[in-house]
């Protein structure tokens, strides 16, 4: 069950009265970029890990988001994905053709000719909720997004809000984010991906950091 009540299975076997129903709405989007608030709200639970029970660093916090924008959102992912230009050639995330597989692929490759590689990774604390909707907006722009489809991703990822479990069936009143892409949203990693599109060409540019 989703922030707005609303079961996957309702959406699986809601029949062609559902579909049509959805395409008027999704169409209605598309022209007014309204998206209602249901669909903006994420479902933060708590989810238990390991260890002391009773200890908050020991649960996890997950967003759930409404399945009908999820819905939504993947009619809006394979458009943006085609009206756009690529994101950073090695970018797995909104870059067609190119994923997890083809990277891990990449690093066999290097790894044959250089008889060894040294990984580094980095972990960008936080970096859906800290991520700037002017920066993502324009940077969509600046790749290419325009007209309806735009003016939709805008609605879907401004005016959104959280609300928190506090136990079953109870939740606390809807607290408004003012920054950030909504966590479990499908739209997010391509969007945090554009987002930062630049940043690997300013690293390259800048011509600063270590090489090995």
């Amino acid at each position: 069950l989703d922030g707005d009540g609303v079961v996957p299975e309702a959406l699986l076997y809601g029949g062609a009265g559902l579909d049509s129903a959805f395409a008027l709405v999704s169409s209605a989007i598309l022209e007014t970029g309204h998206v209602p608030a249901p669909w903006r709200t994420g479902a933060m639970r708590s989810v238990y890990k390991k260890g002391d029970v009773t200890r908050l660093l020991n649960h996890r916090g997950v967003v759930l988001s409404s399945h009908i924008a999820k819905w939504f959102e993947r009619i809006l992912l394979p458009r943006l994905l085609a009206a756009t230009t690529g994101v950073d050639e090695l970018q797995a995330v909104a870059n067609p053709g190119v994923d997890v597989r083809a990277q891990l692929h990449l690093l066999y490759d290097v790894d044959l000719a250089n008889g060894g590689v040294w990984i580094m990774t980095i972990d960008i604390t936080r970096g859906f909720p800290s991520t700037s909707r002017d920066l993502t907006i324009a940077a969509l722009r600046r790749h290419g997004a325009g007209g309806r489809l735009l003016r939709a991703i805008m609605g879907l990822i401004f005016d959104t809000s959280v609300v928190v479990g506090m136990r079953p069936g109870v939740d606390t009143e809807a607290v408004s984010l003012g920054v950030g892409l909504l966590e479990g949203a499908v739209l997010s990693p391509a969007l945090f991906a554009y987002a930062t599109s630049g940043l690997l060409d300013a690293l390259r540019e800048s011509d600063l950091g270590a090489r090995l």
